[in-house]
């Protein structure tokens, strides 16, 4: 029932994420076919009219084979950036979860 609950897009979040593909274009990252079709599948579900909670939480999936690819670029400019967007994408996916919890748990 949660997954149907329409939430704010968080754009500030969004933001961050099209700054990051921005930055890998620009500055030609090198990144695995992988971590690249996992970066486009995760911008299509960011653009997806779906607004629920059950879309934030499918991202992680992606999240994880990006950061898989990342983690190896220790130090990078680009290694900033995504942590700074999975800290706020994780704050934001908890606080949905307290919500679904406030108003069905």
């Amino acid at each position: 029932m949660a997954e149907y609950l329409s939430v704010e897009e968080p754009k500030e979040i969004k933001k961050q994420l099209s700054d990051i593909i921005i930055y890998i274009n620009n500055e030609n990252v090198i990144l695995t076919e992988e971590a690249r079709l996992n970066l486009k599948l995760l911008r299509l579900m960011w653009n997806e009219k779906n607004k629920s909670h059950q879309r934030y939480h499918d991202m992680k999936q992606h999240h994880s084979w990006i950061t898989g690819c990342l983690s190896k670029m220790e130090g990078s400019e680009v290694l900033k950036l995504w942590n700074k967007y999975l800290q706020s994408i994780s704050k934001f996916r908890l606080s949905n979860m307290r919500n679904v919890y406030r108003r069905f748990g």
